[in-house]
C-alpha cells in the first residue's frame, strides 16, 4: 500500500472518529436513560469493539507491545481524566 493510499485510510479515520464524537452529545440527550448509564453502556460497547478489534490484528500489524510502565502510564493518565465526583446538594445538612 503506498503512502498516498495510508495517508487517505488515515485522514477517513481521523474524520470518521470527530464525527461520532461530536454526535454523541446529542445522542446522549436523547438517551431514554441517565446520562451515567448510557455512558457506561457506550464504555462497554466500545470496549468491547476495542476488544475485537486488537484480537484481530496480526503481531506483525503492531510495532511494539506496552511494557507495564506504558499501561501504569494509560492507567493514571485515564483515572486523572475520570470527572470528580460531586456531593449531592439539593439538601440542606445540618
Amino acid at each position: 500500500m503506498g503512502k498516498s493510499a495510508l495517508d487517505l485510510r488515515a485522514t477517513l479515520a481521523v474524520a470518521a472518529g470527530a464525527s461520532v464524537l461530536g454526535v454523541a452529545p446529542l445522542l446522549v440527550r436523547v438517551s431514554e436513560f441517565g446520562f451515567q448509564t448510557t455512558a457506561f453502556w457506550r464504555f462497554v460497547i466500545a470496549a468491547v469493539a476495542l476488544g475485537a478489534l486488537a484480537a484481530a490484528l496480526r503481531p506483525r500489524d503492531i510495532a511494539t507491545r506496552p511494557t507495564p510502565r506504558d499501561l501504569t502510564l494509560l492507567l493514571v493518565a485515564g483515572a486523572s481524566a475520570a470527572p470528580p465526583r460531586t456531593r449531592d446538594t439539593s439538601s440542606p445538612t445540618t
